[in-house]
This record gives structure tokens, sequence and C-alpha cells, in this order.
């Protein structure tokens, strides 16, 4: 059996008979060899928390969704913005981080979505959601 590990998605885990080896996709080595699906585990969730925190503020509101975010958003992130931002077809999404506790709003939602004229008025979003696939189906 063969997985890509979750959040890390840089990870190979394989499960076979003789032990569980998690590889890494970008080098194609072997990372760690065991018996023991805790010691797996435990591997991941070290690797996950040293990649996650040496990224910026801006990488980290996107490490979950960057690889389904479409191709034909252009990406019109500025310095100054609390979090990272796209525009397409005349919108512009933000995109907060996926946890909430690390959002500037606290309790707010993740994804908003304005009018690209509307940018820096404080206006009410069109769209506030937590769910990235309600971002996508509106943007149709």
């Amino acid at each position: 059996m063969k997985f890509v590990v979750g959040k890390t998605k840089g990870l190979l885990v394989h499960i076979n008979q003789l032990a569980i080896t998690v590889t890494s996709l970008s080098t194609d080595s072997i990372l760690l060899k065991t018996n023991s699906l805790d010691d797996v585990v435990e591997f991941v969730n070290e690797f996950n928390a040293h990649t996650y925190n040496d990224l910026t503020h801006f990488e980290k509101c996107l490490f979950d969704i960057k690889d389904q975010i479409p191709k034909k958003w252009k990406d019109v992130s500025y310095g100054n913005d609390t979090c990272p931002s796209f525009e397409y077809k005349g919108y512009q999404i933000f995109i907060d981080n996926e946890d909430p506790s690390e959002r500037e709003i606290q309790n707010g939602k993740r994804f908003h979505i304005i009018d690209t004229e509307e940018y820096g008025y404080g206006k009410k979003p069109l769209v506030e959601t937590d769910d990235f696939s309600i971002v996508l189906k509106y943007l149709k």
C-alpha cells in the first residue's frame, strides 16, 4: 500500500509486509524505515511542524490549498495586506490562514471575495466562507 501524506504532500509512505518507509518525493530518498506506524506518525508530525514553521505568513495561508488554486488566477498579493490575494474575472480573492487563531480577525472567515474596484475601501465582501469549494463555485 502507498499513499501521499496529507498536509505534507512531499512525503510518500509505503507500507509492505517487511517495513514502512517514508520517502521524500522531491529527492526520491528514504527518510525513515521502520516497523512502527507510531514512528511514522511522529516523524510526519515533526516534518510538518518544521516545514510549516519555516514558511512566511503568506505561504502559511496557502499551505494546504496551493495545489488547488487555479492557474488562471493572478497573484496580486500585496505585502501590507494581512493575507495573500488573487485576481480573476474582476474579483479579488483573499485567502487567510487555515488556523482561525492565526487570522487577523479571529473567528473571521478564511476566504473573502470582493470586486477588484472595491479594494481598499473596506466594503463588505461579496462572499465570506471557510469552504474553498464555495469560492470556486462562485467564480465559475
